[in-house]
């Protein structure tokens, strides 16, 4: 995330960590929003439940 978020400060924009059970829809919906999915790339990673909630949830309101 610090990588990625000096990348995005530099571009004069602001990055922000969703955590678990935080769903700012209205930032979400803003059309001046861009969503990086920072997910495992490990198809067989374990994803907690309440983290797959979460990742679900983001996905229906981006879709």
């Amino acid at each position: 995330m610090k990588r990625l978020s000096q990348a995005v400060s530099c571009g004069g924009g602001v990055s922000q960590l969703l955590d678990e059970g935080s769903l700012p829809v209205s930032l979400l919906e803003s059309s001046s929003t861009c969503v990086i999915d920072m997910t495992s790339g490990n198809s067989q990673a374990v994803i907690p439940p309440a983290s797959k909630k979460l990742v679900d949830s983001v996905t229906q309101i981006l879709h």
